[in-house]
This record gives C-alpha cells, structure tokens and sequence, in this order.
C-alpha cells in the first residue's frame, strides 16, 4: 500500500511540475476583401531569387543612393530560405563600409498603377537597422519628382517604442520644385520582429492608405496637382535594410554608434497585388 502511495504522490508531482507550453503565434492568412482580384504575386518558394522580376541593387548608403547609409548592398546577402527571401545585415568591413546587407527591385520588369500591395513580412531589430518596404515612380524622372510611396519603414531601436513603430510616408516634388512629404507612424504592441505581419499600401486617384495587420493608421489625400507624381505613374517594389542613415534623428552617420547586435534578417514570406 505505501508503495503505492509513493508512486501516486511522484507522479502527481511529476505532472505538476511540468512546464505548459506556451501557444505558438501564428499570423492568419490574409484577406484582401470584397471585390479584390490578385494581379501579381511573388511568394519566394525557390531556391534563389527569380532574376526575371528582380534586380539586385550593388552599391553603398553614400555612393549609390544617398540617405548616409552605412552598408554596401550585396547580392550575397539576400537568399531564399524554406520559403521566404531573407536579406541579411552584417556587420563586416567591406568596400569601405563597415556593414553589408542587400537590396533588391522589380524595376523595368514589373510595376503597376493603382491596387494593393502588401507584404507579409518579419523585421530585424536592434538601433541602426532600418528595413523597409516601398516603391518609387518608374518615371526617368529623379527622385522626388518621380515619387515615392513607402509602405513600410521601422527606425530600428530608436526610442523605447522602435523596434514596435513603423512609419508609412509619401514623398513627392511640390509646385514649387522642393520635396514634400507626408507620412505617420503605427506602435505594436510587441517587437516586430517576433512575428510575421501584414504591411499594406491601398492605393486609388484620390488617396493612398497604410495599413498594419489591416488596422488603418495613414491616409494621404492626392488629389492636389502638386502631387501628380503619385498619380500619374506606375511604380516598381523595393526591399532592402539599411544600416543607419538619414531616418534616424540626427543622422546615424558613425558606424560607432550603431548597438544592434548582428547578423539581423528581414523575412518576407511574399509580396501580393491585388486590383479591382
């Protein structure tokens, strides 16, 4: 009988003391709405990046596109992984930089005008990273007359609140030839990048609205002529992460001062368009 009180009672201490799992976070899938169609998809199920809709972007923060970033962009740095296209910051000396990382575009071989796009994507995080998701006017005109529609951008470690705040901007050339921008930010409630969200830019003739996981934070008004270049042209799709750069206030200009830990990864799942 006591042995069988013993057994009882080590069991019962067995099961109390065994630690409950917590559930798994997992992103729904996404639902574009009542009357939207996909146009275009890109969902990265390869083995490498498909060079016949993207292009890698080679070049420096201060040579090839401005903004002081810190980072040269190799095409080393972006892979497909089970799935997603993965763009990996690194810190390691490299052509005069003392970061690489990668970006990669759709110019010349896929744009459209008007839709929603959305990315299902997993942010790096730390203070210096600064990832983004965005599209500029395929225009030959220069940036910021081509125009700009940022979808998503996350000023990395920036304040208590960065690693949980993106932004979604507009950027475009005013009636008196100065750039102009409008834009507003979106706080989680958790760092993003402990999961997959939705970043999303509806786009019509008379607005463009930002959406985070389909919660509605920005809604900017292009029906003014001043800003035609959000109008009147298509647009091609950027992704890329930055280190350090203009976003940051002041500008992150010394590699010193950059705190984020490294290698940092932006994941994207897929790129969708849809259009009605």
């Amino acid at each position: 009988m006591k042995n069988i009180l013993l057994v009882t009672i080590i069991v019962l201490l067995f099961f109390s003391c065994k630690k409950t799992e917590e559930p798994k976070v997992t992103t729904p899938e996404y639902n574009p709405g009542e009357g939207w169609n996909q146009s275009w998809s890109e969902e990265f199920n390869g083995t490498s990046l498909n060079t016949a809709l993207w292009n890698y972007d080679i070049g420096t923060g201060t040579s090839g596109w401005g903004n002081n970033e810190l980072q040269t962009c190799r095409s080393e740095n972006v892979v497909l992984e089970n799935g997603n296209l993965v763009i990996t910051a690194k810190s390691e000396v490299y052509n005069s930089s003392n970061f690489t990382s990668g970006r990669i575009n759709t110019k010349d071989k896929y744009s459209f005008k008007y839709g929603k796009i959305v990315g299902k994507i997993k942010l790096p995080e730390g203070y210096g990273m600064w990832p983004a998701f965005w599209m500029l006017g395929s225009s030959a005109q220069a940036w910021p007359a081509c125009g700009e529609i940022d979808i998503m951008e996350a000023k990395g470690g920036d304040g208590p609140n960065g690693d949980q705040t993106i932004f979604s901007t507009c950027h475009w050339q005013n009636g008196s030839n100065a750039h102009q921008y409008y834009g507003k930010e979106y706080v989680h409630t958790a760092k993003l990048s402990q999961d997959f969200h939705f970043y999303e830019v509806e786009w019509n003739a008379t607005t463009i609205t930002a959406r985070f996981d389909g919660i509605q934070y920005n809604v900017t008004n292009i029906t003014s002529a001043d800003v035609s270049e959000l109008k009147d042209n298509a647009y091609f799709i950027i992704l890329n992460i930055a280190v350090g750069g203009n976003i940051f206030s002041p500008p992150l200009t010394n590699p010193a001062n950059i705190t984020a830990s490294f290698p940092q990864k932006m994941y994207v799942d897929w790129i969708r368009v849809y259009q009605k």
